[in-house]
């Protein structure tokens, strides 16, 4: 994880239950604040991006999978 990342409550060390349930508050985060944008990635292919307004956000594939985690907008 990046240094100052918006992803604190997260550690690739830490416990999986924790870090699951920290995953799950981002999540629910960002579906409830953010905005919707769809578009084309080489690798996945369609995909639906939702961001907050700092640029931190998730992504998935147009197939609901789970991509990852944006980090925000940098100045």
């Amino acid at each position: 994880m990046r240094p100052n990342s918006w992803l604190s409550g997260i550690s690739k060390t830490g416990n999986a239950a924790t870090n699951s349930q920290a995953a799950e508050k981002l999540i629910i985060n960002i579906l409830d604040n953010g905005t919707m944008t769809q578009g084309y990635h080489k690798v996945f292919g369609n995909v639906i991006k939702v961001r907050l307004p700092n640029g931190a956000g998730a992504w998935w594939k147009s197939s609901g999978e789970f991509i990852g985690f944006l980090e925000r907008f940098t100045p």
